[in-house]
Formats: C-alpha cells, sequence, structure tokens
C-alpha cells in the first residue's frame, strides 16, 4: 500500500508552537522594537564605515565588509563557518552603532556578507545575530569627548580633526611565527632582531630564502600535476630609512656570501643577457635592494619577454632560446637547463605601485612573490659597535646554516621528500575549503594570489621541515609544519596581497583621473565620450568610475547633449 505525504501545516504549527512557545510568540507579535542600546547619537552610516575601515583592525573591518569569511571557523568543529564572519563584522558594527540595530542590519545588508540568502531570506536569523552582537558588547564607540558639545557649526557628515587625529594608525596584519624554538627561522629570527631594527617580517623573508638556496634543487616533493621545488621569490616593502629594508638584506648577503659565492647571480640584465649568464648558472640567487628599476624596466617593450622567462623560472621549466652573437653575426643556442632561481627583493611601497598594474597580479610575474609588508611602530636600535655576543650568534645561524647546506646543496640524486597522510589530508582540505570561499565571495585578486600561495604553502612546510634542529633525508613533512604554512598564507599573505591590490588600484584610479583631465585640457576642456574612449584607451568602466570621482569632486562636468530631433548624448 503507498503512502501519501498530506498537508499538515496547522498540526506543523502546533507541534512548533510545544517545542518553541517564545519563537512563536515573537513571531506572532511582529518585530520587535529596537532602541538603541547607547545614549550616543547616530552616526551618518558613510561616516561610520570610514570610521572603522581607519581603525586599529580596519583591515580586519575592510575584508568582512566585502565578504570575505577566510580565517573565520566554528571554534568546536574546526570547520569554515560563514556565521562566525557574520558574528564578527556584526560586534564590529555593534561597536561603531552603539547597539543601534536598526544601523547595525542596515549596515550589514550593504556588506558583502549582507547579500548572501542566508541574510537576505532569514529574519530570524537577523534578528539573532543582532541582538547577540549586542548582548555580548563590552563598550561602545564614545564619538565626542565628555564636556563637548555638537554645534550647528559642525557639519555632522564629516569627520572633526581631533577625532581624525584620535584613531590609531591604520596598522597592516603582523606575521607571527609558530615555528619550534630550535628551528632554523626561529633562530635566525632571533640573531636578527637583537642585531638590527628592521621588521621581523624581512628577516623571515630572509631565513625562508636562505633555506630555500640551501635546497638547490635537490629536494623535491613529486605531484601528480608537476613536481614541485622549493625556490622561494620574496619582496619586502617599506618605508625608506624607517624600516630598515636594506639593513636586513645586508645581513642576508653576508650569510649568502659567505656559503654560496657562487650562486649570486648579478644586478641587472637584458633578456638576453639573463639567458646567456643562465647557460652558465641555472641555479643561483638574485638579491635586489631596491627593486623598483628591475619593476619599473618590465613595462618597457624590449622587456617585455622577460616576464614571461621569470614565469618559466619560478616554475623551474627550462628555458632556450637561440640569440645573435657578436662572433661574424652566428647565431648560438642559450637558455637555462633544470632552473634553481631565488629572488629577494625590496623596495618602498610609492615605488611599488607606481610601476605594477592589476594585471601584474592577477595574470602576471608578481603574482609569485610573498610580500612582507609590515608597518607597525617597531623597536629602534642604536648604531653601536659589534660585539662578542654578535660574533657568537653570527657563528651559530652560519653553522645550523651550513649543515642544511651539506645536507642538501651538492646532493645527487635529488632527495624526494615526502608528506605524512595525515599532513595531506589536512591540506587537501584547507585548499578546496579555500578555493571554494574565494569562488563565491569573487574576489579576482585574492583569487589569484591564493593560486600561488596553495602551491607556496607547501613550499614553506618542506622548508620549515628542513629547518628543524633534527632535520635529516628520511624526515617527512608534518601536519604540525602543513598547519602552520597553511596558518601563515591565511593570517598574513593573502590579507597582505589585497592591501597591496588596494594600493595599486588606488594608484591606478589617480593615475587615470590625471590622464583624463590632461586629455580634456589638451582638447580645449570639453569632449565627447566616445572621443574620450578613444583617446584614453581604458574599459568603458574603468573610465566611467574615474569621471564620477572627478564630478564628485567638481573637477569635470558630465552633461548630455542635446540637439533638435536626436536623442540625448553624452
Amino acid at each position: 500500500m503507498l503512502s501519501t505525504i498530506e498537508a499538515r501545516q496547522d498540526q506543523l504549527n502546533q507541534l512548533f508552537e510545544e517545542i518553541f512557545p517564545e519563537e512563536m510568540k515573537r513571531s506572532k507579535e511582529g518585530p520587535r522594537q529596537r532602541t538603541q542600546k547607547s545614549c550616543c547619537p547616530e552616526i551618518p552610516d558613510d561616516t561610520l564605515i570610514l570610521k572603522a575601515k581607519l581603525a586599529k583592525n580596519g583591515n580586519d573591518f575592510e575584508a568582512l565588509w566585502r565578504g570575505s569569511t577566510l580565517g573565520y571557523t566554528n571554534p568546536n568543529t574546526g570547520i569554515s563557518d560563514d556565521s562566525a564572519a557574520d558574528m564578527a563584522l556584526m560586534n564590529m558594527l555593534a561597536f561603531w552603532t552603539g547597539g543601534n540595530a536598526t544601523q547595525m542590519e542596515r549596515l550589514f545588508s550593504r556588506s558583502g556578507l549582507g547579500q548572501r540568502d542566508k541574510w537576505q531570506d532569514r529574519p530570524d536569523y537577523r534578528e539573532r545575530t543582532i541582538q547577540k552582537a549586542i548582548a555580548d558588547a563590552r563598550e561602545f564607540y564614545k564619538p565626542l569627548e565628555e564636556g563637548k558639545m555638537l554645534t550647528s557649526e559642525v557639519d555632522e557628515n564629516s569627520i572633526s580633526e581631533e577625532d581624525l587625529k584620535a584613531f590609531p594608525r591604520v596598522e597592516n596584519p603582523r606575521l607571527d611565527i609558530k615555528l619550534e624554538p630550535d628551528n632554523f627561522i626561529t633562530l635566525y629570527m632571533t640573531y636578527g632582531a637583537k642585531t638590527c631594527d628592521a621588521y621581523p617580517e624581512y628577516h623571515y623573508t630572509s631565513a625562508i630564502s636562505l633555506l630555500a638556496i640551501c635546497t638547490n634543487r635537490n629536494l623535491v616533493l613529486k605531484l601528480s600535476q608537476d613536481d614541485l621545488y622549493p625556490n622561494i621569490w620574496a619582496m619586502n616593502l617599506g618605508k625608506s630609512t624607517v624600516s630598515r629594508k636594506s639593513a636586513a638584506i645586508g645581513k642576508f648577503s653576508r650569510f649568502a656570501g659567505d656559503l654560496f659565492p657562487l650562486a649570486a647571480l648579478l644586478q641587472s640584465y637584458s633578456p638576453e643577457g639573463l639567458l646567456e649568464e643562465l647557460t652558465e648558472k641555472p641555479r643561483g640567487y638574485l638579491v635586489k635592494d631596491e627593486a623598483a628599476a628591475m619593476i619599473e624596466a618590465m613595462e618597457k617593450n624590449y622587456m617585455l619577454e622577460m616576464r614571461d622567462i621569470y614565469c618559466i623560472l619560478y616554475d623551474c621549466k627550462g628555458y632556450r632560446r637561440k640569440l645573435r652573437t657578436s662572433q661574424r653575426n652566428k647565431q648560438s643556442e642559450f637558455g637555462a637547463k633544470d632552473p634553481f632561481i631565488n629572488l629577494l627583493c625590496a623596495t618602498t611601497p610609492e615605488a611599488f605601485s607606481r610601476y605594477t598594474t592589476l594585471n601584474d597580479l592577477t595574470s602576471g610575474w608578481l603574482v609569485r612573490f610573498i610580500y612582507a609588508f609590515p608597518n607597525y611602530k617597531k623597536q629602534y636600535i642604536h648604531f653601536k659597535p659589534v660585539s662578542e655576543e654578535d660574533q657568537n650568534a653570527y657563528a651559530e645561524v652560519l653553522s645550523r646554516l651550513a649543515r642544511i647546506k651539506g645536507l642538501l646543496f651538492n646532493r645527487d640524486p635529488p632527495i624526494e621528500i615526502q608528506l605524512e597522510p595525515d599532513a595531506w589530508a589536512y591540506y587537501q582540505a584547507w585548499q578546496e575549503q579555500r578555493e571554494g570561499e574565494l569562488v563565491e565571495i569573487g574576489d579576482d585578486i585574492q583569487l589569484a594570489f591564493f593560486g600561488r600561495l596553495a602551491f607556496t604553502a607547501l613550499k614553506m612546510a618542506i622548508l620549515f621541515t628542513i629547518g628543524r634542529l633534527d632535520y635529516a633525508e628520511e624526515k617527512a613533512v608534518s601536519l604540525e609544519h602543513v598547519q602552520e604554512a597553511c596558518r601563515q598564507v591565511d593570517s598574513y599573505f593573502i590579507p597582505i596581497g589585497r592591501i597591496i591590490a588596494d594600493i595599486i588600484a588606488m594608484d591606478e584610479a589617480n593615475n587615470l583621473q590625471e590622464k583624463i583631465l590632461a586629455t580634456l585640457g589638451r582638447n580645449g576642456g570639453r569632449l565627447k565620450w566616445a572621443s574620450l574612449m578613444r583617446l584614453i584607451h581604458q574599459d568603458r568602466d574603468k573610465i566611467e568610475k574615474a569621471i564620477a570621482a572627478l564630478v564628485e569632486s567638481e573637477e569635470v562636468e558630465d552633461k548630455p547633449i542635446h540637439k533638435k530631433g536626436h536623442k540625448s548624448a553624452r
């Protein structure tokens, strides 16, 4: 006998009311009246958003505001949880709005997280999240100091100079290292911190680069997709002088010069010169204390091929090409066989953004770097004579590095390193989860960074392993080292990549606005849209955004053209 499913809504409602009487009561009463928990006046939405982005945790706020859920997991299961990200943003909104539930809901609905069906279609979820954030709040933002009053002379949509000065300086994320105390990376960073006041992040890129050079293509992880070699490309960004980029690279160069004197590549190349050098020296390292000129040169037509060469070298693929030599105009074949190249570069963020486009990050060679970009207040160390303690510390670091070099640098045949089974399981779950989150968010920049950082995480885990005090050939990469590499990617390298992309995008936008103003100036101060697009050579959406910004700043006017008997045109 076949059974059928019948409509039983009345019975379901009765059962629900018996189990959840308070929920049913609220449902019948309709939405509860919301009140602002604090006594502070409501801050206009756009001003509040700006304040939140300028705050000390502004980078976290902006990531959540854009819809990113990276790094938010259920504390009980450790699995990615969108609700945890929702709660994090709502907690911030509770602080900034003074517990104003209506404004909290309005702002959250404008955010990237607020575009999801779970928020749009679930009033019960919205209410529960808002009320929990208000209940959990320990303090609220106070826009004015006690004793001060708002007057009619103050524009309530603006931020006062005193209020702006009260904001903590916006700090980029800090790189937190959780490795063994006797790991080479920890040892090197400790030595660097005692002898130089460069940012610790710069000592980290130096340490991991030195380990990468030690492997000399003699350590390989066999993947079904391709062989993976742990070479590292790193870029240190920071303000001139105060960040001490040069001091950090100077220490790196001293260790590298003592242990790998023949592996150093020349500082500057043409594409042809690089290929000739790699013919003789396919394995080596390039260090650039000031990389601005190198990045700028890549924009020139004769250097466009260099980008492709670098991308191939990063993947440790061979590259061959015939070049015309000076000997009776004879052609000879040059290139790199089994290359293994490491790069450590440094420059200022201003120079980097000036000579870089977003295309370099989404599809170009610069996305292959890991970036260190610290800007927080750090310790200051006075210049002083080198001490015996400094010399002993240097000798200890050099000895550890020499031991690692002895195990790997001239190894023949190469060692096939393995991951422990639970390390593989963790990495695969992490990669699938993060990639899925980024695809859902639709952030092409973060997705491009992660596409490379997913492989870099494996390289880092390998280098953490060979940095162990007890490293030997039979050592496999442990779960702990894979987790640490993935954690660093989540908490530092992806967020820093997003910050760098924002700087580049802002620089591009400003450059485009200047180009539009200059083009208008050369054409009598007015142009039709079609003519402007033809002269600017940019996508229409980019031009429209730039024009909108210029209109808002009242630098240009965008007016329709009226002709009798014709439709309006721009």
